[in-house]
């Protein structure tokens, strides 16, 4: 990939941009997935065995 400096000068062509939105978009899922991943296993660890939020004092 080109550096940062190198795109200032030249203009990069459609086909270099949707390669690098997609490289960005395909990195960003990635990272969303591993978020939601670290929530599931957080909200697991709330859980614990019983598989009841142990925070959950709704009262319904």
């Amino acid at each position: 990939m080109k550096n940062e400096n190198a795109l200032v000068n030249e203009k990069p062509s459609r086909r270099e941009l949707l390669i690098t939105l997609v490289h960005r978009v395909n990195r960003l899922e990635l990272r969303l997935q591993e978020i939601l991943d670290e929530m599931r296993q957080g909200f697991r660890d709330l859980r614990g065995e019983s598989g009841v939020v142990k925070s959950d004092v709704s009262g319904s």
